[in-house]
């Protein structure tokens, strides 16, 4: 669970900057971060490797 905390942290202030009148609101939060974390998390996984697969790329 510690490998995932600095994620599940990130994609809060995610969904508080993306929806900020809902900041305020818990439960909205928590719903959200339930239903769009895994997404999110794929997701930036394939941006990061993607960015590292253009990194090596340049390289050579």
């Amino acid at each position: 669970m510690e490998e995932v905390l600095p994620y599940i942290e990130q994609h809060m202030i995610h969904i508080k900057t993306a929806y900020p009148k809902f900041r305020n609101k818990t439960k909205w939060l928590q719903d959200k971060h339930n239903s769009t974390f895994i997404q999110w998390l794929r997701f930036k996984f394939k941006v990061n490797l993607m960015r590292k697969t253009i990194m090596a790329y340049q390289k050579t």
